[in-house]
């Protein structure tokens, strides 16, 4: 017979960012995305000019995509361009060995976004290749793009022209456009799709950023605003590059190498690939998952064991999450004999080696568990400061994330109407017999 009382062992929904919102069912993979669109009778692409309004007579940008897509999104025109800091923190220089780069022209804070701007094209990350097209597999996409090339005005064309192509050139106009695509496109979704969230946009300023296999900065793509945000990860000093990163940063050494050599020609030759000096990490690390043999301990670098030790912490950091939910469902249950120390530590461990592998842009989820952890604990003071941090890195733009600012702010203004607020201590009052004190009937979905 089904018990009408509450389960102590359930966890409240906290929300934002460890609970995400749940998007339409769609192939998450690009191999996977291909196959989808293969079975939907491989739809046509069609090109869309992007408006501010329907009386604009330019558009800014061209977007490749799918029929199904024209009616969801800004029927109306996308409205006028987001702001965008002025002057910009940075200007773009010459880079020895890399073409052209984005370098701050001040000391960029954490946090702080860098630019916001429009793409110049969109165009689907993975379609259904016309593979007996007389240009080859990438044939089609040249005729679209040579053909609607010209809708653009030509402040953005010329911008788009400048751009570095790393693809083998043939000659024509489409063939042109289409490489320059491929170098500079970065990942930009749209969710409200039948066929493929997958998109690649190029970007005025943003495409100039820079390879980093542990990147300063991190770009956010908001599809209501048809806009990228790029935001600093860490503090950028004035002079230095901002970089972003073109490949799975938690992959091994080797696995990126070999994705960016094909992709882009190059080899990384990052701090993190080619380190010039042993890396330790800030302070020595307590909890046991992250105490594996991940460090070198010699003074001279010895680069095979440093990549090699490189690659475990990132294998670390991109299981972490796993454990991290275990280890909170066992430490509020009545049961539990983990210490409070056991699960703050694994976070502020977690926080320590990701700083060491410059992957700060996945430190969030961390920093949300030690909020939670000190209001279950009833530490206001910890769950101030760890909010506070969780809101300054989070970049969070559009309608959802003031949404989601406001639920934070609200939360650290008033912790005790944290849904976690409380959480530990009523389970040490179950585990010694004590009245635990009432409540909401909780439950969590981790995503």
């Amino acid at each position: 017979m089904p018990s009408s009382q509450t389960n102590p062992t359930e966890l409240p929904r906290f929300g934002w960012p460890i609970e995400r919102k749940l998007e339409p069912r769609q192939p998450k993979s690009l191999t996977k995305a291909g196959v989808s669109l293969h079975a939907a009778g491989d739809p046509p692409l069609i090109v869309r000019g992007c408006r501010e309004s329907s009386q604009s007579t330019r558009a800014f940008c061209l977007w490749i995509t799918f029929e199904d897509q024209l009616s969801k999104y800004a029927p109306k025109g996308w409205g006028p361009p987001p702001d965008s800091p002025t002057p910009p923190p940075f200007s773009i220089q010459p880079i020895s060995g890399c073409g052209r780069g984005m370098v701050a022209n001040k000391t960029i804070k954490t946090g702080e976004i860098i630019v916001v701007e429009r793409p110049i094209v969109v165009h689907p990350a993975t379609t259904t290749m016309i593979l007996h097209h007389p240009n080859g597999m990438w044939g089609h996409l040249e005729d679209i793009y040579e053909q609607h090339f010209q809708l653009l005005g030509e402040k953005e064309q010329s911008l788009y022209m400048d751009l570095w192509n790393c693809k083998p050139v043939t000659g024509t106009l489409g063939n042109q456009l289409v490489g320059i695509a491929r170098t500079n496109g970065l990942y930009s979704g749209f969710t409200r799709t039948k066929h493929t969230p997958h998109y690649a946009g190029v970007y005025p300023k943003i495409s100039r950023c820079n390879h980093s296999c542990g990147p300063n900065a991190d770009a956010k793509f908001d599809e209501e605003k048809m806009a990228m945000t790029l935001i600093a990860q860490r503090t950028i000093p004035a002079g230095d590059q901002v970089t972003i990163g073109y490949t799975n940063l938690e992959a091994p050494y080797s696995a990126r190498q070999d994705d960016l050599n094909t992709k882009y020609i190059f080899t990384c030759a990052c701090k993190h690939c080619k380190p010039s000096k042993p890396s330790r990490p800030s302070r020595p690390l307590k909890h046991p998952y992250w105490c594996f043999p991940n460090q070198t301990t010699g003074e001279h670098v010895d680069l095979k064991a440093e990549i090699d030790a490189s690659d475990v912490r990132r294998d670390q950091i991109s299981h972490r999450l796993a454990g991290a939910r275990e280890l909170w469902a066992d430490w509020l249950s009545p049961s539990s004999r983990q210490s409070d120390r056991d699960l703050l530590q694994f976070h502020e461990d977690a926080l320590v080696i990701i700083a060491q592998e410059g992957l700060e842009w996945t430190r969030i989820l961390d920093i949300a568990y030690l909020a939670h952890a000190c209001a279950a604990l009833e530490d206001e003071g910890g769950f101030r400061r760890w909010g506070t941090m969780l809101m300054s890195i989070s970049g969070t733009q559009g309608d959802e994330g003031k949404s989601q600012m406001k639920t934070w702010q609200d939360w650290v203004r008033e912790p005790k109407t944290s849904p976690a607020w409380g959480l530990r201590v009523q389970a040490r009052g179950r585990t010694e017999g004590t009245p635990s004190r009432k409540g909401k009937a909780w439950h969590i979905s981790f995503t």
